[in-house]
């Protein structure tokens, strides 16, 4: 197994490395449904116990290490905060596969709306690859050799899906406007009926067009309250909203949280910058 010296000596091709962690980019071929896969020691990296992961449209598969045994677990897509560190800050090591929105569904055909704000054992979803994995994880000492190994068994494993054109068509609008398109100006967009493509989001992605949107939009704010510089009424508009007033409600509503309770606490909340 990777020791928790080895992150900290890990000089191969890497996103972003800092103290406990590294993020690794998988082959290009998985790139359009994986985001990264993510090494991390959370003891070493200082993890809060309070660490929190903001909304999000993606879903993680964890695998950790313990004294005795590996465990593994699938958060499907959030639509609300979920606190993480109680679990994780005393883990030792850590393996997170990072998927893209409709990434997972492509490995496993389970209907995402299924897991939608719910973790569960990956084993119990698809035993055969999560014992693929979880074999690499346990018998692997070198990072670069289990990133290898990895994208063997997960180019092995997604065969010749792909997602459907119409949601393709649909998130890339989604994204570029920001999540300010409504579902009928998307379906027009697209020349599918409402009903159609909310039915393929929920199935690919795990939630309707509306809170897809929303996640984007809330991401979208965030970052620029975190990136400062810029006056509320500034982010707000720049978000899409109609004034302060609707920005601060939409994060509370999704996020639970304001714009300065963001910035006071803003070392407990995670959001993943290379995925949704």
């Amino acid at each position: 197994m990777i020791s928790t010296e080895s992150i900290e000596h890990y000089k191969g091709p890497a996103l972003m490395s800092f103290r406990g962690s590294v993020y690794i980019l998988p082959h290009p071929a998985l790139r359009e449904y994986i985001s990264c896969y993510m090494i991390t020691s959370p003891t070493t990296a200082g993890m809060h116990s309070n660490q929190t992961i903001l909304p999000t449209a993606s879903t993680t598969l964890v695998y950790s290490a313990h004294p005795r045994s590996i465990t593994s677990g699938l958060r499907g897509v959030n639509t609300k905060p979920v606190e993480i560190g109680s679990y994780a800050h005393n883990i030792p090591l850590m393996l997170l596969i990072e998927f893209h929105p409709a990434g997972l569904f492509l490995f496993t055909d389970i209907e995402q709306n299924l897991l939608a704000d719910y973790s569960c054992a990956f084993d119990d979803l698809n035993p055969i690859l999560n014992n693929q994995i979880s074999r690499l994880f346990e018998q692997t000492a070198d990072i670069s050799s289990l990133v290898s190994k990895l994208n063997q068994v997960l180019l092995a494993s997604l065969g010749d899906h792909a997602m459907p054109d119409a949601m393709s068509a649909a998130m890339k609008l989604i994204l570029s406007s920001g999540g300010i398109l409504s579902s009928r100006q998307l379906a027009a967009e697209i020349f599918y009926s409402e009903k159609q493509l909310n039915r393929i989001f929920r199935r690919y992605i795990g939630t309707g067009i509306k809170s897809f949107s929303r996640i984007v939009r809330t991401k979208r704010a965030l970052s620029f309250i975190e990136a400062g510089g810029k006056s509320l009424t500034c982010i707000a508009e720049q978000s899409g909203y109609y004034d302060v007033s609707h920005l601060i409600r939409d994060l509370k509503e999704v996020c639970g949280i304001t714009p300065q309770q963001y910035l006071q606490k803003m070392s407990i909340f995670y959001s993943d910058p290379y995925k949704l």
